[in-house]
């Protein structure tokens, strides 16, 4: 695996390379009004820096980039966000709407440094982009000037590595030996598993072994996300078994060598990659599909044909799920409720922050992690319909905290303007006016920590 991803595979730079000459280009076809692309552009920004960050971090594991280049990829992954911050704000807000030749020309430049970063390198040195004769509002002034500010600026390194300022989670979450629910999940998977190892060897049914493998998987810190999650195995294991027992019958039988084997064992899981290769959402499922598929056609050093193998694990992975719905939903359940409201307790906290640092690159920071940490709250929000009635909070409650989080996501690009800024002054009020709406749903808050 190792020979084969050194040889074919992408390297860490190609692919944050790609990805900000992605994020580029839809910039430069929102400018154009291109409304997929806008959409496009706002899947990025709240995915915020963390995918880029990523392989800039294994960039810097592989040392197979010079220091300089590594940091000036570092300064452009900010600079791309803040650009797509600035560019989302002029085409969302009237107030800062910028000319159409303005537009043109900011797009064009948008698009060459999109073509460097495809060709293998990394702009540097770029042209201001003129406001020209076209009348300008104050706000659109502010936002043009700001562009122009972060493209003159665009690969150039701070003086402090961002690395540098990030500060090291360590193995251990701060509360793991304080907080109770560390340890009751523990206990409660091990229970889980334990119970699914003692019935099959109580039956002495050992095909079934995957179910307690299956408690592991599955097992996730709320009961939403382990609903999910089995959800998502159950819906890739039925596809893919169904895939593999159809190639059982009717294409095994046929294959007569080795090269047709392998070109079965090739084209089954191409749906599966496609799947895993989506949304963070159902990428399990394209997992699932493919184990189950191996699971069938490969059972041992040669073709199978033994269907009742096949059956077992999938039996196997069945009652895995089934154990771990009954103890994720009735022994110590974890709403994800207690999640989305410490996430949006960050957000708050990372646009206080926002508002008073003067430094450019930490407010891009604090925007990206905004931007995530918001993104989170809204797929927890999405995740809670997973829950059981007796869990799920109700609709009144999502609809408060989905609204208050969407806001939350849109104060960013406004705090990223430089200080002084009259438009600061609004959305400063805006989020006071946001930490009193959320000021009055402690109420609800706390009913909603409290010990079940």
């Amino acid at each position: 695996s190792i020979v084969v991803n050194l040889l074919l595979a992408p390297t860490p730079r190609s692919l944050l390379q790609s990805a900000l000459a992605q994020r580029l280009r839809s910039a430069a076809a929102a400018l154009a009004g291109d409304a997929t692309a806008a959409q496009r552009m706002q899947d990025y920004l709240r995915a915020g820096l963390s995918v880029c960050r990523l392989w800039l971090q294994r960039m810097g594991l592989e040392h197979s980039v010079p220091v300089l280049d590594l940091a000036a990829l570092h300064a452009a992954n900010e600079a791309t966000f803040a650009l797509l911050s600035s560019v989302g704000l002029a085409l969302s807000n009237p107030a800062a709407g910028l000319p159409g030749t303005v537009r043109s020309a900011l797009g064009q430049r948008l698009t060459q440094m999109a073509d460097i970063f495809a060709a293998g390198a990394y702009p540097v040195e770029i042209e201001a982009v003129a406001a020209g004769d076209a009348p300008l509002s104050e706000l659109a002034a502010i936002v043009l000037s700001d562009i122009n500010a972060t493209l003159l600026g665009f690969a150039v390194a701070p003086p402090v590595a961002p690395a540098a300022s990030v500060r090291a989670s360590g193995f251990f979450l701060p509360d793991a030996f304080s907080n109770p629910e560390h340890s009751r999940y523990a206990l409660k998977t091990t229970a889980a598993a334990m119970f699914c190892y003692l019935l099959y060897s109580l039956l002495n049914w050992p095909g079934i072994h995957t179910c307690m493998l299956t408690c592991y998987i599955v097992s996730l810190a709320t009961a939403a996300e382990s609903v999910e999650k089995l959800v998502l195995r159950l819906v890739g294991c039925l596809i893919g078994a169904a895939l593999g027992l159809a190639a059982m019958v009717w294409v095994v039988p046929q294959l007569t060598s080795l090269p047709q084997y392998l070109a079965l064992i090739f084209a089954g899981p191409l749906l599966s990659a496609w799947v895993a290769v989506g949304s963070e959402r159902i990428a399990y499922a394209g997992l699932q599909m493919a184990l189950a598929f191996f699971m069938c056609v490969i059972q041992g050093a040669g073709p199978g044909f033994d269907m009742v193998l096949a059956r077992d694990r999938i039996i196997g992975i069945l009652l895995g799920n089934a154990v771990v719905y009954v103890v994720a939903t009735h022994i110590w359940p974890v709403s994800v409720r207690g999640k989305i409201e410490s996430g949006m307790d960050a957000c708050l906290a990372a646009l206080r922050q926002m508002l008073g640092a003067a430094d450019v690159s930490t407010r891009r920071q604090l925007a990206a992690s905004v931007q995530t940490l918001a993104d989170t709250v809204q797929a927890d929000l999405d995740r809670a319909n997973y829950e059981p009635p007796t869990l799920r909070p109700g609709l009144a409650w999502l609809n408060q905290r989905r609204q208050i989080a969407s806001r939350m996501a849109s104060l960013t690009a406004p705090l990223l303007l430089p200080p002084g800024a009259a438009q600061l002054t609004v959305v400063e009020r805006q989020l006071e006016e946001l930490q009193g709406l959320w000021a009055e749903l402690e109420p609800s808050r706390e009913v909603a920590h409290a010990p079940t």
